[in-house]
């Protein structure tokens, strides 16, 4: 964690604070510091933490740059965790590897125009067909929406 904050955020976070931009590089390159799947099990390339630690590592991580810190805590929490969670095994096999190194990145898609981010009221649905799924419907304020490679 010290090394990657050292080389890859103290020196650039007053620039991306001012741009208004995520690090995508300083972001993937996070992926080769183990912190992109803190919490996902060495079986899929992931540190295995615990909550308590990767919470502390996060904590850690904000104290030099709060943005870069949320970033990497939604990639883990929402993003991959949710995959690890609630997918099936060739999900995981398929997708966290690739979430965890950095080689995507993952984002996470709840909030709507009527509902926030209220999950019980979004109006998106899924319906599956022969050859996959149809998604209807819009979403909005989806953080890593435009950097994500899976959502």
């Amino acid at each position: 964690m010290k090394e990657y904050i050292e080389l890859y955020v103290k020196p650039f976070f007053k620039e991306w604070d001012k741009s208004n931009l995520l690090p995508i590089e300083a972001f993937k390159k996070a992926g080769d510091f183990g912190l992109l799947g803190m919490i996902i099990p060495k079986k899929y390339g992931g540190s295995e933490l615990t909550y308590t630690e990767y919470s502390k590592a996060i904590e850690e991580l904000a104290q030099v740059d709060p943005s870069i810190a949320l970033s990497i805590a939604s990639h883990n929490s929402l993003s991959t965790n949710h995959i690890y969670k609630f997918g099936n095994e060739e999900q995981k096999q398929k997708y966290l590897p690739k979430l965890v190194s950095g080689e995507y990145i993952g984002c996470w898609a709840l909030s709507e125009e009527e509902a926030g981010s209220d999950a019980s009221n979004i109006q998106c649905e899924s319906k599956k067909v022969d050859d996959g799924w149809i998604i209807n419907g819009r979403k909005k304020y989806v953080t890593h929406g435009k950097a994500s490679d899976i959502i």
